[in-house]
């Protein structure tokens, strides 16, 4: 049997995602920017119920698309 996956989002949760995208915006562009967006978008869609991005970890890198 298939179990039900269910995120249940507060407000509080979505006013940290929020704040984490402020802090992104005003990061400088390279690499951190890059990989705080990435994680974003990864956030984002786990909390819409979105179909998730893939992950990759090369060594030393955290990709996700």
């Amino acid at each position: 049997m298939t179990k039900a996956k269910e995120v249940v989002i507060t407000e509080d949760a979505w006013k940290c995602m929020r704040a984490l995208e402020e802090s992104v915006s005003s990061l400088p562009d390279g690499d951190q920017k890059e990989k705080a967006g990435a994680a974003l978008s990864y956030l984002s869609a786990l909390f819409r119920g979105e179909t998730l991005p893939a992950i990759h970890c090369p060594v030393g890198k955290l990709i996700i698309k």
